[in-house]
This record gives structure tokens, C-alpha cells and sequence, in this order.
């Protein structure tokens, strides 16, 4: 018994090892192909490619294990988690499908004249319309900025003591997750939109601080997934 209570705590320790370097890790490759090969960085990071591709997995696998794990709660009447997750569940859903333009390339779908005026993509999702470019950075501060908030309360026992307090807090170990996506969001509130931008910078300037952006939301896909995984094991340490 004390020995597989052993091995579970070393596979817990490398779990969460991992976890905690895996941004910096991310981070690091996509500085090293940003200075030593741009054409590949931006060809990985631009519409329909890799770094895209990847964010949809991420989010869309978060919606389903968010769809899975609010059940769970639903069905031990655990109100209190089950609304929100709920709620986190189809967040990571409606964003997976904003990835993909709601399937627009995919089924071939033209975007409609009434969208195309003011979407800087042409192309049919929300995020990318003019109008609302700036409430897309606000939320990234919010979300960012609430989740490294959260994790640096883990620094009080009273509150790690407490179990509403493993479900409405990230954990540490995700921090770097969620701190460029702070940092990124604050940076471009400040440049304004992308008609501001390009009248003090030049299309090449504009065009790559938003390409930086699909690596920060790489990162935010894979830290929402990764609070869906840690939470369902919550439930399962704190239901016992």
C-alpha cells in the first residue's frame, strides 16, 4: 500500500513538473523559430495552420471534459460548480468554434456582405470584427489576470484548506499559461484596435504583434484544458 501511495506521489510530482515547464518549454521554441527561421513561425502561426488547429483541439476537448466533469456535479447536486463549469464548458466551445470561423473554410461558406465590411479577416466569426476588438483584450486581462490573482492565494493554508477554493482557484503550476495572455491583452488595450495600430505602425509591425497572439492563445487552450483535468480530479479527492 505505502508503496503505490509512493509511486502515486512521484508520478504526481512529474505530472505537475511537467505541467508547470511545459509553457516555458512552448515559449521557448517559438522564440528560438521567431529569431532563427520567421518564415516558418509566422507559416505555423498563420489562419488554417498548425498553431490554429491546435487551439481548437485544445478548447474543443476542454468544452467536452467541461461537458462531462458540469455532470458529474449536476448529478451529485453540486449546484454550486455545476452552473459555472456548465457555463466554462460552453465558453471553451463557442471559442474552439471561433477558432475554425464556425466551420466556414471547412464547408465553404462565404462571409456575408454585412460582416465582411468590418471583420479584418473577412471571415464569419465575432472575435475579429472591429467593434469588438477591444472586448476581446479585455477579457484576455480578465481572464489572466483573475487566474494569476487565484493562483497566488494558494500562498494562504486557511483558503488551500478550503473546498470551494480548489474549484474557483488555478492552481499555481498554470500560471505561466495565463500570464502572457495578461501581459498580451493589457499591451494591445494600449496599441487600440487594428485601424489605431496601423496609424503609428506599419502593416509588417501590426501584422506580426498579431501573430504573436495565436501562441498566447495556444497557451490559454491548453491551461483551459488543463483546468477541466485538474478539477475532475478534485472532485474525485474531495467526493470521497
Amino acid at each position: 500500500m505505502n508503496k503505490e501511495k509512493n509511486k502515486l506521489g512521484i508520478l504526481t510530482i512529474l505530472w505537475m513538473t511537467f505541467v508547470t515547464i511545459l509553457p516555458i518549454l512552448l515559449a521557448a521554441i517559438f522564440y528560438h523559430l521567431y529569431k532563427t527561421n520567421i518564415k516558418t513561425f509566422i507559416n505555423i502561426c498563420n489562419e488554417d495552420n498548425l498553431v490554429e488547429n491546435l487551439q481548437f483541439a485544445f478548447f474543443f476537448v476542454a468544452a467536452l471534459g467541461g461537458i462531462l466533469l458540469s455532470i458529474r456535479f449536476w448529478r451529485a447536486k453540486d449546484m454550486g460548480n455545476a452552473l459555472p463549469y456548465t457555463l466554462f464548458a460552453l465558453l471553451c466551445l463557442f471559442i474552439a468554434m471561433e477558432e475554425i470561423s464556425w466551420g466556414q473554410r471547412i464547408f465553404d461558406i462565404e462571409t456575408p456582405e454585412s460582416m465582411k465590411s468590418e471583420n479584418i479577416q473577412d471571415e464569419i466569426n465575432l472575435h475579429n470584427l472591429e467593434s469588438v476588438q477591444d472586448k476581446v483584450f479585455l477579457f484576455y486581462c480578465m481572464v489572466g489576470g483573475g487566474a494569476c490573482a487565484t493562483a497566488a492565494l494558494w500562498v494562504i493554508p486557511f483558503l488551500r484548506r478550503k473546498r470551494w477554493f480548489h474549484f474557483y482557484s488555478v492552481h499555481p503550476t498554470l500560471i505561466f499559461y495565463f500570464l502572457p495572455v495578461f501581459i498580451y491583452g493589457a499591451y494591445r488595450l494600449k496599441l487600440g484596435s487594428w485601424a489605431q495600430m496601423r496609424t503609428h505602425l506599419s502593416h509588417k509591425e501590426a501584422r506580426m504583434i498579431s501573430i504573436i497572439q495565436e501562441p498566447i492563445e495556444l497557451g490559454l487552450a491548453i491551461g483551459f484544458l488543463l483546468i477541466i483535468l485538474m478539477t475532475w480530479r478534485q472532485s474525485r479527492k474531495w467526493n470521497k
